[in-house]
């Protein structure tokens, strides 16, 4: 079976969970061990940086520089963050992060070249991710995640003529060429030290990389770089004998990827890249991304098309509550995106359940690293199949948001399901409504249960059950239907609904498999 599974290891997860005493050759390759051992994870994207390098870099700062791992908490690199995160004994992105990292260094424990040479002995892909303009906590400039260089070119920043709106405008603009230069370098040097399978380019970290209205024009400057950073790649090729392959991370639509600069079309036609993940922002299990649009667009050229799910939902009734997920909901999103013709399912994020001292929530990644890779393992489990939105659009582009919707007085509400492989015998399909409602008194109530539904054209008839975990709180009461047997069908499933009016909404809105 292939491994269609790819994991992004992040910026923080590992050194925020792990003591400075745990840090040998041995328990870093664990890691590699714990995502890959009897699961279906065939490449692993181990993140390199934010705006300074994740270890001892030669050509950019590394994320301990100005640190003193015999000082105390209140030590001027530290004064920004919380208190608790300036402790050692923080299980946080603070000080545990920038001293782990420095700790590694020191000992020479160089733990992306350790993790890169497991993964070739387990047999899966070792990939470097690139960041290309992360912007995490650019409202601060005392943050110690922040090169010298960016603080120092402010002239060089997306939005320079009013204060930014948004984190994304404080990134640099790569319109400039001392802005190219400078990532080039680093990605030379990842080359030059590293032997890897390939190298990710993620433009989702934040997002945007040329001003208001010049992406169309300057979408050559992106393309160039990336051809540049494809003859680097040569410098690891000639070194290992094998191929590096690029890859990018990019907005969900090809639309928005034109309109931010990004230059898909011509990256696919000649062959550029050879990954390409399509990706909302953050805390996402979108079930309509345009895969069938993205797979025309590539064709037979050999180009892998990957659908990132991020760990946890957004609430789609509060854009900053983060809601948190399960393996089922994870193997809803994979299936609806692997029956649509997805090559891979990326997994941002998800890295956070490998240790987890709260929720003890290990378990629960082992159970999506080795059933969400697969139709057959996610068809044979239970999943739900829950709608989100499109998080990710290009300045003025119209958002996508099918939830909350209003509860209506005339006429049905058309709901739209992508659900993955349909029900097998003796599987239960559950259409799941939670309503906010202003009021909750017997007469609503009694109003929502006469409601009629269908999916597919078939009658659903109303039944009991409890309200599932990982929902919305904006919810104050919901009901559930059985969709008839036979009537779910794999991909597209249209649902009906038609009830009385009523002051509230649908505010959330699942097909569970069971």
């Amino acid at each position: 079976m292939k491994k269609r599974i790819c994991l992004n290891e992040d910026n923080g997860h590992f050194y925020s969970t792990r003591s400075p005493d745990e840090l040998s050759e041995e328990t870093i390759s664990a890691l590699v061990d714990t995502y890959t051992q009897d699961t279906q994870v065939g490449r692993i994207l181990f993140c390199v940086n934010v705006k300074r390098a994740l270890f001892d870099s030669e050509t950019w700062d590394p994320i301990f520089k100005g640190y003193d791992p015999d000082g105390p908490d209140d030590q001027e690199m530290l004064q920004w963050l919380e208190p608790d995160a300036r402790r050692l004994d923080g299980c946080n992105q603070g000080r545990r992060q920038i001293h782990n990292i420095w700790l590694m260094a020191q000992k020479g424990l160089d733990h992306f070249a350790i993790w890169l040479d497991r993964c070739r002995q387990n047999g899966v892909e070792g990939w470097l991710s690139v960041r290309m303009n992360d912007c995490h906590y650019v409202n601060n400039e005392r943050s110690h995640w922040h090169s010298d260089f960016w603080k120092e070119n402010p002239d060089c920043r997306i939005v320079t003529y009013r204060d930014p709106a948004d984190w994304a405008e404080y990134g640099l603009d790569f319109s400039h060429e001392k802005v190219r230069r400078y990532y080039l370098r680093f990605i030379r040097e990842l080359f030059e030290r590293y032997d890897m399978d390939g190298l990710e380019l993620d433009w989702m970290r934040f997002g945007l990389c040329l001003p208001y209205g010049s992406a169309r024009p300057g979408s050559g400057l992106i393309t160039e770089f990336i051809e540049e950073v494809g003859a680097l790649s040569k410098i690891c090729s000639k070194r290992t004998g094998r191929e590096v392959r690029i890859g990018v991370r990019v907005p969900p639509e090809i639309q928005t990827c034109l309109s931010l600069g990004y230059d898909v079309i011509e990256w696919i036609q000649r062959e550029m890249v050879r990954q390409i993940t399509i990706s909302n922002f953050l805390s996402d299990h979108w079930l309509d991304f345009p895969v069938e649009t993205w797979k025309a667009a590539i064709g037979r050229r050999p180009v892998d098309l990957a659908v990132c799910l991020h760990a946890g939902i957004t609430d789609p009734n509060n854009f900053q509550k983060w809601i948190l997920d399960n393996a089922d909901i994870y193997r809803g999103s994979a299936g609806a995106a692997l029956v649509k013709g997805a090559d891979r399912i990326y997994l941002f994020n998800t890295c956070y359940y490998e240790r987890d001292m709260n929720h003890h929530r290990d378990v629960m990644l082992k159970e999506i690293l080795t059933s969400c890779g697969a139709i057959g393992t996610i068809a044979e489990k239970p999943r739900r199949h829950i709608l989100t939105f499109k998080q990710f659009f290009a300045p003025g582009e119209p958002e996508m948001r099918k939830i909350p919707t209003a509860l209506k007085k005339e006429g049905v509400l058309f709901l739209r399901f992508n659900i993955g492989p349909a029900p097998q015998s003796g599987q239960e399909g559950i259409i799941h409504l939670g309503f906010g409602l202003d009021k909750t008194d017997a007469d609503s109530i009694d109003e929502l249960r006469s409601a009629s539904l269908w999916v597919n054209g078939k009658q659903c008839e109303p039944v009991e059950m409890a309200t599932p975990p990982c929902v919305t709180e904006t919810a104050n009461f919901f009901i559930a239907w059985a969709a008839p047997q036979g009537s779910l069908q794999t991909g597209e499933n249209v649902v009906e609904y038609l009830a009385s009016a009523l002051d509230g909404k649908i505010v959330w809105a699942e097909i569970m498999i069971s």
